[in-house]
């Protein structure tokens, strides 16, 4: 707007001869950018100030769902510790019986060896 009216001041005699239409195509083609520029400038800044808004009301919904995730998780692998920790005991009861039988056994082979000799 502002190039617009700079041109109108201008004389008339300013645009004639050869100096006077590539003159005016550039404030033309200037006036014509300037508008663009200043259309995409205003969309850009309703696109960022929607999205700032939206980002605003999804953010806790996020953080909600990314913890009820993180609690899933965090059950999961309690029940994967606790069933390893049975499995675990089990096999140290296994164990113990079976150091007792050996013990036995052994008891049993040396009281033969004294016998025999």
């Amino acid at each position: 707007m502002l190039a617009l009216t700079a041109l109108c001041s201008l004389p008339a005699a300013f645009f004639s001869g050869e100096l006077g239409p590539s003159l005016m195509l550039f404030a033309g083609l200037a006036l014509i950018c300037g508008v663009l520029l200043r259309r995409s400038f205003r969309t850009s800044s309703r696109a960022r100030a929607a999205s700032s808004s939206t980002a605003a009301v999804e953010l806790p919904r996020l953080v909600d769902r990314e913890q009820v995730e993180l609690s899933e998780l965090g059950r999961d692998i309690v029940g994967q510790i606790d069933s390893k920790l049975i499995v675990l005991q089990e096999l140290i009861a296994q164990s113990e019986r079976q150091i007792v039988r050996m013990e036995g056994l052994i008891e049993d082979l040396e009281q033969r060896s004294e016998r025999t000799t």
